[in-house]
């Protein structure tokens, strides 16, 4: 499916694609299928922690951040207390 939506909009290798990922399921569903298609030193993981939630959106945050070490994916975060 991405590969459609990548040619519909000439989305090619070398493009940077920036990829904001929460840690929920639709997210990391949409970054494996990305990271499934375009090449992963062409993928930055975005990650926003909102501290809304304490430690569980800590555990959120370096779960992301696990997983993209973990395949060698470029990964950037910011935090706020909002």
């Amino acid at each position: 499916m991405l590969n459609i939506f990548f040619q519909k909009y000439n989305i090619a290798s070398a493009d940077i694609l920036i990829v904001a990922c929460s840690g929920g399921p639709d997210s990391m569903y949409l970054l494996l299928e990305t990271m499934r298609v375009h090449p992963k030193d062409s993928i930055v993981v975005a990650h926003f922690n909102h501290r809304l939630r304490a430690e569980e959106s800590d555990r959120e945050e370096r779960f992301v951040r696990d997983f993209c070490a973990e395949r060698e994916v470029r990964f950037e975060s910011g935090s706020a207390d909002i």
